[in-house]
């Protein structure tokens, strides 16, 4: 928790103007991931446990900073045997390596409440460079509304040592957010 606080902290700091702090989390969104089973199905999953902060000034939104912490224990599949495989050394190798970090500190606008955000995903202990096409409403200034958050990005699972299956699974794998989005402290 302490990590999340200095990140927290780094957000708001990082950022020149007057950011707002948004978070999204396992309470209030869904993060799912999906790789085709030899093109004729996917294989599709959840983490549970995650949490998104994103700061955000309405009037410079290319300076927006995102940290994103996934807690990689918390992943679930709709079949159990394909959960403990995930979780396992061939893929997320969780024992290892329990979490799964994103962070980003510069969007590109694309147009009003849509941002191209590039940053680098930290898995299985290798970093790489992705980029989260991000759609979003905000809620008002005053807090009242909802806002809501969509963000999608695609990762080659080769790229982060998860080799297995080549035959069977794409290396192209899918991620996506979405849910509300929740103002954060101090605001």
């Amino acid at each position: 928790m302490l990590s999340l606080t200095i990140a927290a902290c780094a957000l708001a700091q990082a950022a020149h103007a007057a950011p707002r702090i948004f978070i999204i989390d396992g309470n209030n969104a869904e993060l799912s991931f999906s790789c085709d089973v030899l093109g004729l199905s996917e294989v599709e999953g959840a983490f549970t446990r995650f949490i998104a902060m994103v700061a955000i000034d309405e009037e410079a939104p290319g300076e927006t900073r995102t940290v994103v912490m996934i807690d990689a224990t918390s992943l679930t599949t709709e079949r159990q045997s394909w959960t403990e495989d995930l979780k396992g050394p061939d893929f997320f190798d969780v024992a290892r390596y329990p979490m799964v970090d994103f962070s980003s500190f510069t969007a590109l606008v694309q147009e009003p409440g849509v941002l191209n955000v590039p940053g680098h995903l930290t898995l299985r202990g290798v970093t790489r460079p992705v980029t989260l096409r991000v759609r979003y409403r905000l809620p008002d200034l005053a807090g009242t509304g909802l806002g809501h958050m969509e963000a999608r990005a695609e990762i080659d699972r080769t790229a982060f040592g998860m080799d297995a299956y080549e035959l069977v699974l794409s290396d192209d794998v899918e991620i996506e957010v979405r849910g509300s989005v929740v103002m954060g402290f101090g605001q």
